[in-house]
């Protein structure tokens, strides 16, 4: 052998060795911080021991002795499979992720520290009920168990950022639950949007892209000053609030849900049913964690938020529940009439106030600290000077008034619930829920259906309030809110059933303003249609329900294609083709189908054609983010063939609503023919509209190879019951959609089925950190049963928690 040869020779096996090293070493960094879930493990502060039995998807049934034990071993099991979330969620909420991210997210932080979730978490906890402090006491000492146990073991991401996570607080969990609240808090970008529109194109022009609702879509419950004043600083905190949702995984705008239940003569077994999925931005790990809860007067299953106690949504021996957003008008922007002479006084009612001020500090790795000063209002914080571009002084301050900033008492709501038995026991849960608003439905096991709204809803003087409002005159302050006893309801209605899709709530009789921001009504129609149709349903025929891709939406705007060449000449074969398929289409959304993937980049271009030359590119683009707006708004444009908007400003011919369909069509297909070939067999809406799980490690190459998540094709759109909503600003990826499906069938509680869009675990490389995603995308389940012997049976980790005496 040669000299050279073996000096190759020993490059190479010096290479395998070196590389077969790294390996190990990077899989032991990943690996260390795996949970314990085998055997015996001393928790410092348990008063009792308590069994901590997980199955095959490691979903958790603590079984304690106490209920002081039950969530302080929830607060372990938690940083065991989710530490790291946890705690970035808590930064964000306390704007604190400059500490260990550096300067890229200073705006962020200087977001939420005048929004001010922080000192709000410390308001509800000076006021919380006895209950809820004592189970968020004991949630908190259960992480803190588990964060001093562990030093040297934490996930990977700890390391990466080379930082230690900090005791929890009680104040934590209520920011985390605020930011939620913030997350599904979608009126105000209406305000914010709508006013630049009139600032921009006029109250005339304007008011025709307003959110409407057909007036015949179903219903939950069946039955003056000028804005061109607004500064268009207030639109810089809406685009660096949609910045911080595209960085940190809380992007699309179709948040909602899909909830409903059956009464038994709807239902094969005779017994009441219930199926929830809601729709929120997908992330890594997922957004719920799955836990059954077992000791003292708790005895329930479903998901939890992770930093958090209690179940927010699942079932008992005796009661379910599900949950979808009720889309409430329950934010506003206050325009402020500042004092010219003395900048620190604004007037309000006819008297010069002071703004309450506080100077803030935040701190920033490696860089200095960034100093921010926080002015108020009688109405809520000033929100100018958030973003970089917005300097405070230089223009009217403008406050923002959002539900939110009162102190309320969620976790009491939630503890109530989770105890229910009845209907009534269950309202009294209902009622302290109100931020953020949720529809709850409801099933018991003696057969009965419900729906209550639980929600803070203003009482305000102006019916419809869709714009910044003048804040020195006191005229659109705030009256209160609507009574509990006065918000939506139904109880075992006729019909058997009760459906929410982000629907509607009411008629137009209803006295008080609940939204502009329903969503489009596809989604309820095709289930209230589904359940007409199947007559008694099975949990089979829930699961087909929930995996369903018919497009209401699709069936609407169709015949406006087809009718726009009625009358005109096709101008070439590929227009023709593309209409015979619309002619046989089912508007099935299917990931293979050939027309949805015309019609979805069809929907973009129709939307550009209609709108982007009288908004311009950037207010287009701030339209367009709110995605049930445009949709809405298109239905009822496309009901008139001359509406203004559909002539193209740009050019001097006056385009109708056919020009504009037929150029949107044209340019559909020559899109789709540069971008995927001549073959129109093979424009498969699965090869465009995919979806990747992405963990905030993923979003830059090249650890998403390692963090993240697919990709997988997918069916479906943001109009369809199995929400698979894109960007129309960045087509056709997947960004939002059920972050967990539910069913649940009193005819078998031990077979209530669950599943998650990743897994429990929140650790790369640990088997349950996506082992339910292949459940998830084809539609399948596993159990969540309540009952102790099946519990048992399908145990496979058995962890004992002893207490340290």
């Amino acid at each position: 052998m040669s000299k050279t040869v073996k000096i190759i020779l020993g490059i190479f096996f010096s290479l395998v060795v070196i590389s077969a090293v790294v390996v190990l070493l990077l899989r032991g960094l990943l690996t260390k911080s795996f949970p314990d879930v085998d055997g015996n493990v001393i928790a410092s502060g348990l008063q009792k021991p308590v069994k901590v039995l997980r199955d095959a998807y490691g979903v958790p049934h603590i079984l304690a002795q106490n209920e002081h034990d039950l969530f302080f071993a929830q607060g372990y099991v938690h940083a065991q499979d989710r530490l790291w979330q946890m705690d970035l969620e808590r930064r964000a909420a306390l704007g604190r992720l400059s500490e260990v991210l550096g300067s890229a997210t200073l705006k962020y932080d200087r977001l939420f520290r005048t929004a001010g979730l922080a000192r709000i978490a410390d308001s509800i906890e000076a006021a919380l009920h006895p209950e809820s402090r004592r189970i968020l006491q004991a949630y908190a000492d259960g992480v803190n168990s588990f964060i001093e146990s562990h030093r040297g073991k934490y996930p990977i991401e700890f390391d990466m950022l080379n930082y230690q996570p900090e005791p929890w607080r009680v104040s934590h969990s209520l920011a985390l639950m605020r930011l939620a609240a913030w997350e599904l808090n979608l009126a105000w970008y209406v305000d914010l949007m709508l006013g630049e529109l009139v600032r921009r194109l006029g109250e005339e022009k304007a008011k025709q892209v307003f959110p409407t609702y057909p007036e015949n879509a179903p219903v939950v419950v069946p039955k003056e000053w000028s804005v061109r004043n607004v500064p268009m600083a207030a639109l810089d905190l809406w685009r660096l609030e949609r910045e911080f949702r595209a960085e940190y995984g809380f992007s699309g705008t179709h948040i909602g849900s899909n909830a409903w239940v059956v009464g038994p003569k709807r239902s094969v077994t005779g017994r009441a049913m219930l199926a929830n999925d809601p729709h929120l931005a997908y992330t890594v790990p997922a957004r719920w964690y799955e836990i059954h809860l077992n000791g003292g007067s708790y005895d329930v299953a479903g998901v939890s938020l992770p930093g958090a106690p209690l179940v927010v949504i699942g079932h008992t021996k005796d009661i379910a529940w599900g949950m979808t957003n009720v889309m409430a008008d329950d934010a506003d922007f206050f325009v402020e009439k500042q004092d010219t002479l003395r900048p620190e006084r604004y007037l309000y009612r006819e008297q010069w106030r002071v703004f309450d001020v506080t100077v803030d500090t935040i701190v920033v790795k490696d860089s200095l600290p960034d100093i921010i000063t926080i002015r108020s209002s009688v109405h809520g914080p000033i929100v100018n000077g958030i973003h970089p571009r917005a300097g405070e002084q230089s223009s009217p301050p403008i406050a923002l008034r959002w539900t939110g900033q009162d102190v309320s008492d969620e976790f009491y709501a939630l503890s109530i619930i989770n105890r229910a038995k009845d209907w009534n026991e269950f309202l009294g849960g209902v009622r302290n829920f109100t931020v953020p608003g949720q529809n709850f439905l409801y099933a018991d096991a003696d057969g009965n259906i419900g729906y209550h709204a639980g929600v803070r809803l203003p009482m305000r003087s102006a019916q419809n309030p869709s714009l910044p409002v003048p804040g020195w005159t006191g005229e659109y302050d705030w009256k209160g809110f609507v009574p509990f006893e006065e918000l939506p309801w139904l109880f075992n209605p006729p019909e058997g059933f009760i459906a929410s899709a982000n629907n509607k709530l009411v008629d137009n009789s209803y006295p008080y303003h609940i939204s502009n921001l329903w969503e489009p009504p596809s989604r309820i129609e095709r289930i209230q249609k589904m359940l007409a149709d199947y007559g008694q349903c099975t949990p089979g025929d829930f699961k087909s329900m929930q995996m369903d891709t018919y497009s209401c939406f699709a069936r609407d705007i169709v015949p406006f294609i087809l009718h726009a060449y009625d009358s005109s000449a096709v101008p070439s074969p590929v227009v023709e083709t593309a209409l015979r398929h619309f002619r046989n289409w089912h508007f099935l959304e299917f990931r293979d189908d050939v027309t949805t993937t015309i019609f979805q980049v069809f929907m973009t271009h129709l939307l550009r054609n209609t709108f982007e030359d009288e908004m311009g590119p950037e207010l287009y683009r701030d339209y367009i983010f709110m995605a049930n707006i445009p949709y809405r708004v298109i239905t009822s444009l496309l009901q008139h063939d001359n509406a203004a908007w559909f002539d193209n400003v740009t050019t001097a011919t006056v385009e109708t609503r056919d020009d504009i369909i037929r150029k949107s069509l044209e340019d559909a297909l020559a899109e789709l023919q540069s971008t995927k070939g001549p073959d129109m067999k093979s424009w498969r809406w699965g090869d465009l509209h995919t979806l990747t799980l992405k963990h905030l490690f993923g979003l830059r190459a090249p650890l998403g190879a390692v963090f993240n998540i697919g990709p997988f094709r997918m069916g479906g759109s943001g109009t369809t019951v199995n929400n698979a909503e894109y960007n129309e600003a960045h087509p056709y990826d997947v960004i939002l959609g059920p972050s967990t499906r539910q069913i649940v069938d009193f005819g078998n509680l031990d077979a209530a089925l669950s599943v998650l869009p990743t897994g429990n675990s929140g650790q790369v490389l640990h088997e349950h950190y996506n082992d339910q995603t292949q459940l998830f995308l084809n539609g399948d389940y596993h159990v969540m049963p309540l009952s102790i012997p099946v519990i048992e049976a399908n145990t496979v980790h058995r962890l004992m928690l002893l207490p340290s005496y």
